[in-house]
Formats: structure tokens, C-alpha cells, sequence
């Protein structure tokens, strides 16, 4: 077969110019290559044109005869089973994510390929970007000399979301660039068991340092936070330990105490293995000869439970919101003269809040607070007549109750005062595309943020409806918005994604999508999955209610499908009702 070298780059500013540059790729061979097990294809192909054949549909895109996705490996930081660079380097040594303006879609290339290859050929096609070419592939250097190091973290005293924040940024400091965090996992303590629960996680990061180096770094900032040595496996405010420094062994002491890599520990421990499976699940321990899915799937003993830190906020920071325990409600609380289904619906600060106090008695989880309506043809507003309208019904409701609030808006600016105001996530139905500044800005404030997808803007979105692949083609663009998300600093378990029903799709796309949820959630790595099916279009159109607010049991019944295929959080405007329909829905489908 012949081996393809491509690499295409995604270059994102105001204006979205897409670079995509092929290199030494013959013609007639798109569609069915493989690169070490990868499929690859040329400029402009679809995720269809490059379906894998039988003989990699564990490592490509399978489809079958209908195109749906059966399996899809969408890894780009994966070690040797994402997008491959040269001379079987990770992708990460292609640097994406220290280029803050490109970031790659698509890397392929074989042993031959050649860093001044790649610049000549794209800064000859594309000369106006010639020096961001250049400065990403100085980057892609830099960081292809920097060892990928694997550490596990872990708190149970004191504020353990805080410790473990404090000690990512940390590392970024005194180690290297973070690449990519777990998601967070709560874990009854082993070994020593009279104590309190843990919060783990494992991140990946690049260094310099010597491994003596990087031990020395990690024992400092154990001590930056407060921990002090005591009972051994004892209660501790922060741990850090060296998990994988390459492929490397080693055995030695040190004047921090012994240093052994890989952690000897790695292969008992299911708060490892949980989180690196979904960083590295193919990554092969270097003396086991296993991978971290194969050494999770033999161990797995049911103490850790993934968690989402958000929910439960502000009332209890360590008591957040166990992933799958519960399906949440979001309630809606639109302060806007012009939103499709309950426009100038809540014309005084009073009557919002009041509202938002109901849905909380009736048991909504969470209440989204918007300012700018999103339907087909809304018109925007500016930043300071969103921030008019949002900030006192924040503080209205944050004056008489605890419950969580979610912003939803576009808008870096507004977010942030919102959060200010006592706002504690962000539901941004652009997905940080609207304004550059919105992901470093959640990322900044250390809240969670939906990523919604949504093609055009609500001006524009109507004619933005043909799609040749509805479920692959939004798993894509959510899995591009999550890299770009975790490269701006957020953190994964901060990360909701939202697959925009109603938003510039059809009704046969939006059917489509609720049956195919759960390989929607699955292709985006498992993360919390939000749907916001309520009073929809195509809800009217099916049962014949043109009235929004006559849609409710069109929408009970798509949340009950929601549900089944796994979603998470439940995005509506009838908070009583829909709170009784998750409560059944989850007594048949979660509960056994």
C-alpha cells in the first residue's frame, strides 16, 4: 500500500481560513489507505470518503452500508493510535497545543517525511501565512525533543478541586506544557481505608527535566500545597507521582527517596487506570507489555466513579455530581423579548427569579439563565445590553438560593461578570467559536462550559441544514471543540458537550441524532453529554402543535429517548414535568 504523507492544518481567526496541504500523496488512492493502521485520505474528503476497510475497523472509521458510525478512533493525542507523525512519534510532537492560532485536523505521514518538506510545500501554497507556518513547525520541534510524561494526582483533604487546579498549574510552571487532564474520578482510599474519599486524576505534560529533575519538581509543589509526610498511603492534601517518563525503566535513589518508573504500582490501582484509559487507553506498559485498557478491563472492581464537580456547586465543592448516578435537569430562564417559545415571557428581574426559585422547588438541578435569543432569524444583541438583562436575575437568584446557575451566552465578557455575579458554568451554544476570548476565559474562571454544535449563527443557520453524515460529522466538530477547549487550558472534567438539537439540522437529522446519541457521547471520549430537545420545531412538526408551549409531551417523549441513549443533563422549559420524566426514565434505564 502506498503510504501517504499529509498533513492539514485548521487555521482559526475571524475570518476561519481553512489551510489544508497535501504532500506527496499519489492521485487515485483516496479512500482506504491506511497509515499504521489510521486511514487517510486527500483535501476536501469526508469522514465517509475515508471509511476503513474490514482490515483496520478497530483503528479507523468503520461504517456500514447506511453510513452510520460503528466505531471511530478519535484520538489526535493518543500514543501511537491517533494521528501518527514522523518516525512514529506522538502526535503531540507535531505541537498543537502550544499553537494558539493552528492546531492540526489531521496529521498522516510516514518515515520519509521532513520538516523542511513541510514548510516549503505549505509556505509556497499559502505564502501570507508563511511565518505562523513556521512558527508552528519551530514549535512542532521544540516539543518533539520534550519527553511525554504520565502523573497521577490525588487529594483528600481539605479543597481538593483547588489542590488539584493549583497543582496542573503548578506543573505547567515547574515542569512543562499540561497537554491533556483525565476526567476527574472519586476513589475510596486503599491500602489505609479509615479515611476520606480521594479525588484523582491523571494528566500528560512534556518536559525538559531529567527524571531525578521531575521528581524533585513534583515533591516541590506537594510541598508548595501543604502536604507534609506522615502515615504512609495517609490522608494527604495533594499527591503527585511519576507514572510513565517515556518508554523508560528505571530503579534508583534519589534525595527525595526512591524513584521507580514506571510506577510499580500502576497495574493495582483502578484510580490509575480508570483516568489513563481515557487519556492513553492503547498506551503499552513498558515492562507489562499491556496496554492501560487491557490492565484496566482485568482490575476493574467498581470503587472509582467518574464525577462531574459542577452541579452541586456552590453548596459543596468535594459532593459533586457522580457521572451517570442521576439524569439533571436544566431549567430554562430566558430574559429576552424574542426567544421562539417564551419571549417576554419574564419581563421583570422579579418575575425570572421567581421563576427560577419554582423550577428549584419542583427539583430542577441546575437553571440557565440567557440573555440573547438563539432562534432562526434572532437578531444579536450587544454585550451590554446581555450583560443588562442576565446579571441581576443572577444575583436575584444567587441572594435566596444555592442552586447551581449556568450562563448561557457567547460572549467572553459576559460570562465572566455572570460567573462574578455567582453564575457557576458556562453554556456557550457557539462552542468558543463566537469570541476568541471565550475558552481561555472559562479557563481562566475554572468553571465548566457546554460545547454546543451549531453551524452559521442564528441568522444564518436555516440554510445550513445538508449534512452527509449527521452523527459523524457533529462528533467531529464537538471532538475538534473539546481539543481546542483542553489546548486553551480547560480542564477535561470541565468539559460538557452538547450535540445541538434543532440547531441547523432537519427533522430527519434530529431523529437521527436522538437514536444515535449514545455513539455521539461515545466518540467524545464519554464525556457528560447535555440535550436540549424542548418545544423544538420538529417536535411541532411530528405531533402538529405549532405552538411551542403545546409541545410538552412531544418533548417528554424525546426526553425519554434522550435518556435511554445516555445523555446526562437535560436542557428544558418545563423544569416540574420533565423532572418526573427523568426520575422514570432513569428507574428503567440506570437503576438495576
Amino acid at each position: 500500500m502506498v503510504l501517504l504523507k499529509v498533513i492539514r492544518f485548521v487555521y482559526q481567526e475571524t475570518s476561519n481560513i481553512t489551510i489544508s496541504t497535501t504532500i506527496g500523496a499519489d492521485e487515485g488512492e483516496a479512500g482506504h489507505n491506511t497509515v499504521r493502521g489510521f486511514v487517510c485520505g486527500f483535501e476536501g474528503d469526508t469522514a465517509g470518503d475515508i471509511a476503513a476497510t474490514d482490515r483496520d475497523a478497530e483503528d479507523g472509521i468503520d461504517y456500514n452500508a447506511e453510513g452510520d458510525v460503528l466505531r471511530v478512533k478519535l484520538d489526535p493525542f493518543g500514543d501511537a493510535s491517533g494521528f501518527i507523525g514522523n518516525n512514529g512519534n506522538r502526535a503531540e510532537d507535531l505541537a498543537y497545543s502550544n499553537c494558539k492560532h493552528v492546531r492540526p485536523r489531521a496529521f498522516f505521514s510516514d518515515r520519509t517525511a521532513n520538516t523542511k518538506q513541510l514548510v516549503g510545500q505549505s509556505t509556497k501554497r499559502y505564502p501570507q501565512k508563511s511565518d505562523l507556518i513556521r512558527s508552528y513547525i519551530s514549535a512542532a520541534q521544540q516539543l518533539a525533543t520534550m519527553a511525554c510524561v504520565y502523573t497521577a494526582l490525588g487529594t483528600n483533604l481539605g479543597d481538593k478541586l483547588v489542590n488539584l487546579e493549583n497543582a496542573l498549574t503548578m506543573l505547567s510552571q515547574l515542569v512543562g506544557p499540561v497537554q491533556v487532564t483525565s476526567r476527574l474520578y472519586t476513589t475510596r482510599a486503599q491500602y489505609v481505608e479509615d479515611q476520606p474519599v480521594f479525588l484523582n486524576l491523571v494528566a500528560r505534560l512534556k518536559t525538559e527535566l531529567k527524571p531525578i529533575e521531575l521528581l524533585e519538581a513534583l515533591k516541590t509543589i506537594e510541598r508548595e500545597i501543604g502536604r507534609t509526610r506522615s502515615l504512609r498511603y495517609g490522608p494527604r492534601l495533594i499527591d503527585v507521582d511519576i507514572l510513565f517518563f517515556d518508554d523508560l525503566t528505571l530503579k534508583t535513589n534519589t534525595k527525595e527517596g526512591p524513584l521507580i518508573i514506571p510506577h510499580e504500582r500502576i497495574s493495582e490501582r483502578d484510580f490509575v487506570l480508570a483516568p489513563m484509559c481515557d487519556v492513553a487507553p492503547d498506551l503499552l506498559h513498558p515492562v507489562l507489555k499491556q496496554s492501560m485498557q487491557c490492565l484496566y478491563d482485568a482490575l476493574k472492581n467498581g470503587t472509582q466513579r467518574c464525577i462531574v464537580p459542577v452541579p452541586m456547586l456552590p453548596v459543596d465543592k468535594n459532593a459533586p455530581w457522580s457521572l451517570g448516578s442521576k439524569t439533571l435537569i436544566m431549567g430554562i430562564v430566558n430574559v429576552t423579548p424574542d426567544s421562539f417559545s417564551d419571549g417576554a415571557e419574564l419581563e421583570t428581574t422579579g418575575a425570572a427569579v421567581e421563576k427560577a426559585l419554582e423550577m428549584e422547588r419542583a427539583g430542577v438541578d441546575i437553571i440557565d439563565i440567557g440573555g440573547e435569543s438563539s432562534r432562526p432569524g434572532a437578531e444579536p444583541v450587544t454585550e451590554e445590553e446581555e450583560l443588562r438583562r442576565v446579571l441581576p436575575v443572577i444575583c436575584g437568584i444567587r441572594e435566596k438560593s444555592k442552586i447551581a446557575i449556568s450562563v448561557d451566552t457567547t460572549k467572553a465578557e459576559v460570562a465572566r461578570q455572570a460567573v462574578g455575579a455567582g453564575a457557576n458554568m458556562v453554556n456557550d451554544i457557539s462552542a468558543g467559536l463566537n469570541d476568541d476570548a471565550m475558552l481561555a476565559t472559562v479557563a481562566m474562571l475554572r468553571v465548566p462550559i457546554v460545547l454546543m454544535h451549531m453551524r452559521g449563527t442564528p441568522q444564518t443557520m436555516t440554510s445550513l441544514k445538508e449534512y452527509e453524515n449527521v452523527v459523524a460529522e457533529v462528533a467531529e466538530v464537538l471532538h475538534e471543540r473539546v481539543i481546542a477547549a483542553e489546548a486553551a487550558g480547560i480542564f477535561r472534567w470541565n468539559i460538557i458537550v452538547d450535540p445541538g438539537i434543532g440547531f441547523a439540522k432537519a427533522r430527519c437529522l434530529n431523529l437521527k441524532l436522538l437514536r444515535k446519541l449514545s455513539v455521539v457521547k461515545k466518540l467524545c471520549q464519554g464525556l457528560p453529554l447535555l440535550v436540549g430537545p424542548s418545544r423544538k420545531g420538529f417536535i411541532g412538526e411530528i405531533c402538529g402543535r405549532s405552538e411551542p408551549k403545546d409541545r410538552l409531551w412531544g418533548t417528554a417523549a424525546t426526553c425519554c429517548a434522550a435518556i435511554e441513549q445516555g445523555a446526562d443533563i437535560l436542557r428544558v422549559h418545563d423544569g416540574a414535568e420533565m423532572v418526573d420524566v427523568a426520575k422514570m426514565s432513569d428507574a428503567i434505564w440506570r437503576e438495576e
